[in-house]
Order: C-alpha cells, then structure tokens, then sequence
C-alpha cells in the first residue's frame, strides 16, 4: 500500500502566505541573482519554471505538471539532462513523489539538472523540495494571483515547513513507514 499524505482542507489558508520572499512581478535581474545565491535553484510550477527558462536561466531541479492553472498546456522543452516521471494526485503528497523530489536533487548536486514531470498535481512537491534540500537552496514556486515567492532553505524553514507537515492526514503513518524504509521526513539530500 502506498503511503500518502494529504492536505486537509483547513491547511489551505496557511499555505496561501509565503514561505519566503514574494515578488509580485520578478525582473530578470531578480531571477538572475536567485540563481547564482542558490545552492541549489528548484522551481516548482510551470509558470515558476517557464519564467526562469525564458531568462535562459535553467533550474537545478524543475517540478512541473505541463499546466499552467490547471488547463493551459507548457513544455518546458528537452532543456533538461534528467527527466523524471511521477504520479502524484491533486492535494497529496505521495512516497513516491517525495523519493522523486529527492532523486532530482541528488541529480542536481551531481551536475544534472532534472525535470521532474508530475501526471496530478505539483504544487505539493515544494514541501518535500525545502525539507529535502540543502541549506542556502533557494525553492522558488508561484502564489496565484500574487506572484513568485522564493524560499531560501534554513533550518529555520525546515522546521516551520515540518511542523505544517505534521497537521497532513496520513502524516503518522509515513513517519513510521519512512522510518523502517530509512525515508525520514526532514533528510538532506547527499552533498
């Protein structure tokens, strides 16, 4: 049986604020300057993604499900060594996907950068990409209607985004099961 964490409806205000900085509307100065203070640049979302790419800036590790609110179709294009396939249904976070998330930093810390495609929902993923990266990464994600929020990875954010894990239904239960595979919900990737 897959394990499978999901949002409960009353989480959903909480995720609608920030986890680091919002841009309203980011320059390509902006995107510039995350990428080269980034240990690891993650994007997470298609516009997120695209916005970067357009600045011919390629992410370390791109998390995409080819739609742009949920209809409008994106290719990213083959701007990518690694592309990884993975399931992950709307409002979930699936084992699965987080060992997905995982195996692309790892890519990116070796030198590849890696297209995460997403068949369901990415908008998840961005908890596992903070939790899962290493210091001074920078996880950057859309906030609809607002604009492009970049997270800049600190313990401080791990724990914060940790605490919010433990409120997803399920989460109980992947702890234990994470544990006897040896998955633990705040690893680091290797470096």
């Amino acid at each position: 049986m897959t394990v499978v964490l999901r949002l409960p409806r009353e989480l959903r205000p909480e995720l609608r604020r920030p986890w680091g900085t919002l841009y309203p509307r980011p320059s390509i100065k902006t995107y510039r300057r995350l990428h080269e203070e980034s240990e690891v640049l993650i994007t997470v979302g298609d516009m997120t993604t695209r916005s970067f790419l357009r600045c011919s800036i390629r992410p370390d590790v791109a998390v995409v499900d080819r739609k742009m609110l949920r209809t409008v179709p994106v290719d990213p294009g083959n701007k990518f060594p690694v592309t990884l396939d993975v399931n992950n249904p709307p409002g979930t976070i699936t084992r699965e996907a987080w060992d997905t998330v995982r195996r692309g930093i790892d890519y990116a810390l070796d030198g590849d950068a890696t297209l995460i495609d997403v068949t369901g929902e990415e908008d998840l993923l961005a908890i596992p990409a903070i939790l899962i990266a290493p210091e001074n990464s920078i996880v950057c994600y859309g906030l609809p209607g607002e604009g492009m929020v970049a997270a800049r990875v600190t313990q401080h954010l791990k724990d914060s985004v940790l605490r919010l894990l433990t409120r997803f239904r399920g989460y109980d239960e992947w702890k234990s099961r994470s544990w006897i595979s040896g998955i633990t919900p705040c690893c680091t990737a290797k470096r």
